[in-house]
């Protein structure tokens, strides 16, 4: 589990009502302890210092949840997200602004490759011909 990737589906999670504590235990335990990382843990510290790493790793993330839940209410966090669903994130007039934007800044370089690759073509074209 690499936490960044799962972010998106932390999110879901939240939305769905499970506990934002939970959530954090799940992005901050899943990526340590992952078969490669205790495998390498274990390979090169040994058995008991692979015990003591997970043992740390769960303190730590369930205190970290804990402290979570105790200080943020999930009907805050729901409320927030749902406010946030419902509504556009991105005002259209800044959509079309960035769009027109880059493709303001894309057409040059494009241009050039396309030329480029019609005298390419073109060669080619001549070779075969000649």
């Amino acid at each position: 589990v690499c936490a960044t990737a799962w972010t998106p589906a932390a999110a879901g999670m939240i939305v769905a009502g499970v506990s934002p504590g939970a959530v954090l235990v799940f992005l901050l335990a899943g990526p340590v302890t992952n078969m490669a990382s205790l495998g390498v843990v274990y390979r090169h510290l040994g058995a008991r210092a692979t015990a003591a790493f997970v043992a740390g790793i769960a303190i730590s993330a369930l205190s970290c949840g804990l402290l979570v839940d105790a200080l943020i209410s999930p009907d805050l966090i729901v409320g927030q997200i749902g406010d946030v669903r419902e509504a556009e994130l991105i005002p259209l007039w800044l959509k079309v602004g960035c769009a027109v934007f880059l493709v303001a800044v894309a057409i040059r370089p494009l241009r050039r490759f396309l030329s480029r690759w019609m005298l390419k073509l073109s060669g080619r074209a001549s070779n075969v011909a000649a």
